[in-house]
């Protein structure tokens, strides 16, 4: 469509209202920002969220500013139902059912998942965020709305730190040349859950207190070629609170702010979720080191925190900092495992995964920084994992925790209740999952990888789905031929005529009598 926004161009020419089809070109006048939300109605693992945080939130962020913002549905529901009944619940527009490619074009912006809410300038079609849901669950008020992204640069130096020693300010020459956590302290609005006995349910509090034991730990014991510090930026709503978090560690912390300005535009820019206590480490060229570290923490991993081969659905849903939409993963439920069970499924994940993709050889000059002869140019050799950034052929994930995440995926597989140590293969992008029943070695599953990667798995179950609908449309066949030929018998006593002929003769006692009866059935023509 000539002269509109690109944005608009994926819509095609008209969008749904609730009253009737609207011109697309018609959206954005008298908006300021105009945000594409896709999403869909099956959308688990992360239904919790989608329908009891996100939706509802969102509904009520349109509410209040929708004079000057419009929000459109695009949907990636498997059905016009399933998307008819989906959008009946939302008071914005959709674009029609099938009418855009929505994992095409959320790839485009850096999304591999969703719900993805993507917030553009109305006028002039620029995007302002890609993570525009994530921003309106952490900011439902719209403080800083539209959540135009900010550099880590921009963050640092609008951000004033305290020293924990004397509560004066940190000059901020003294993070240079560290890795540094951020660790999202406190909980927002978070009242304590309650104990289930078939999910492990997460206290973001009991989260708060470990991680804080760990890091007073990691932070006695570290040296100074460790080059790493710790800044504290706490989830709280007032200066008490903040008081009371600072006084119990000795790094910097970030000085109170009832904006809370830093804690929304770190976590966009480091694509975290702080609703919940949370490590984010930087290294020392400020690129993202280990966006989720908690598991890592927790697993007692050395300083820096370096990103974990498996993630747990539990405390992190990334492996090796990618989540789980990023690519095909591999997850083994051991809820139902010993200690030594763990230990030992690590050790062949590990295996597995050096097989899959074996390791960068190490760069005998990584961390160095090397300059040109006359001095003026200098970079820093970066170390392997920096040097790692193409996505992984196969992410793990060791489910250790009956978390709701273990549940779904299992009910998913049609696994069942069976408390056992299964595996399973997922690629939400595709849509393709196989489960994997056999003893769990380094052979089977390495066996079990590369039936997937060779197309083994997916040509199998192709196969399977072929044979039962065969044998659906061959019992459907049968049933239609049993109605047919039932049909045709009750036609058959419709279409006949019956003539009976009776013989009377005398039976020789001077009376009448019946010598015979003979009744004929006659098919009567249509």
């Amino acid at each position: 469509m000539a002269n509109l926004p690109k944005y608009l161009d994926l819509l095609g020419e008209t969008v749904l209202s609730k009253a009737e089809p609207i011109p697309t070109a018609s959206i954005a006048t008298g908006k300021n920002v105009v945000g594409l939300y896709f999403s869909a109605h099956w959308c688990p693992p992360w239904f919790a969220y989608t329908f009891k945080i996100l939706t509802p939130k969102l509904i009520e962020f349109y509410a209040t500013h929708k004079e000057t913002f419009e929000i459109v549905f695009c949907s990636a529901d498997k059905d016009q139902e399933a998307f008819d009944g989906y959008f009946g619940n939302m008071p914005w527009l959709a674009a029609p059912y099938e009418s855009i490619d929505v994992w095409s074009t959320i790839k485009k912006y850096g999304h591999n998942g969703i719900p993805t809410l993507l917030l553009f300038d109305a006028t002039s079609g620029a995007l302002i965020t890609a993570a525009g849901a994530e921003s309106i669950t952490s900011d439902p008020l719209g403080v800083h709305f539209p959540y135009k992204e900010k550099t880590l640069r921009e963050i640092i130096d609008e951000t004033t730190f305290l020293s924990a020693e004397n509560d004066g300010p940190v000059a901020k020459s003294q993070f240079s040349g560290k890795n540094i956590a951020f660790f999202f302290d406190g909980v927002f609005d978070s009242p304590a859950k309650e104990k289930n006995e078939e999910i492990d349910v997460k206290d973001p509090r009991e989260i708060s207190l470990l991680l804080r034991q760990e890091l007073l730990v990691a932070y006695k014991n570290k040296t100074t070629e460790d080059n790493f510090e710790i800044v504290s930026i706490f989830n709280v709503k007032t200066a008490e609170e903040h008081a009371k978090l600072s006084a119990l560690v000795p790094w910097p912390v970030a000085a109170f702010d009832e904006k809370h300005t830093a804690n929304l535009f770190l976590s966009i820019l480091l694509s975290i979720d702080i609703d919940e206590p949370v490590v984010s480490v930087l290294n020392t060229s400020r690129n993202i080191l280990n966006n989720n570290a908690t598991y890592a923490i927790l697993k007692h991993a050395p300083i820096p925190f370096r990103p974990q081969l498996t993630g747990d659905f539990y405390h992190s849903d990334t492996s090796k900092n990618f989540a789980m939409g990023k690519a095909p993963f591999l997850s083994v439920f051991a809820a139902t495992a010993s200690p030594e069970s763990i230990t030992a499924l690590e050790k062949i994940i590990s295996n597995l995964a050096d097989s899959i993709s074996p390791p960068l050889a190490i760069n005998p000059n990584a961390g160095k920084i090397i300059c040109s002869p006359d001095g003026t140019i200098c970079e820093r050799i970066p170390d392997a994992e920096e040097e790692d950034t193409s996505t992984p052929k196969l992410l793990f994930f060791l489910l250790e925790n009956k978390s709701s995440m273990y549940h779904w995926l299992r009910k998913y597989l049609d696994l069942g209740k069976e408390e056992r140590i299964d595996a399973a293969i997922f690629s939400f992008k595709t849509s393709e999952k196989y489960a994997y029943t056999g003893p769990i070695t380094f052979e089977g599953l390495l066996a079990f990888y590369n039936d997937f990667s060779s197309g083994k798995l997916k040509q199998e179950a192709e196969e399977k789905k072929k044979q039962k609908k065969e044998a659906e449309e061959k019992e459907q066949a049968v049933a239609a031929k049993a109605v047919e030929n039932e049909k045709k018998a009750k036609q058959w006593i419709k279409k006949i005529t019956k003539t009976t002929t009776t013989v009377i003769g005398n039976d020789g006692k001077g009376s009448n009598t019946t010598i015979f009866t003979r009744t004929v059935f006659t098919p009567v023509a249509e």
